[in-house]
């Protein structure tokens, strides 16, 4: 998304999260972590992208986000499908589209 294009260069990852939990955007780190090409999430829902992940912690933060329009920050293990995990600091801003992490 031509709006987001500032995040593509950036050490952190950034992704953009719709309503319906589809991906929007996400920058080359959010991929590099996620283990997946970047074209491969566009539009893909993190349920299907991450079986399980609407059980977390990380995904309750993110759906209060969401619903209330505020604000949140958190550090998170994140599990990844191929059985690694890795610890995230993650900031969570309402936008238009959803929400920014």
């Amino acid at each position: 998304m031509e709006k987001y294009v500032a995040f593509d260069r950036l050490i952190e990852g950034v992704q953009v999260i719709d309503p319906q939990w589809r991906y929007v955007y996400v920058n080359d780190v959010v991929a590099r972590h996620g283990k997946a090409p970047k074209p491969s999430f566009k539009g893909q829902a993190m349920m299907d992208k991450y079986p399980g992940i609407e059980h977390t912690e990380m995904f309750d933060r993110l759906r209060s986000c969401m619903s209330s329009q505020t604000p949140a920050q958190f550090i998170n293990e994140f599990n990844f499908p191929d059985g690694s995990s890795g610890w995230f600091e993650l900031s969570m801003q309402p936008v238009e589209e959803g929400v920014l992490i």
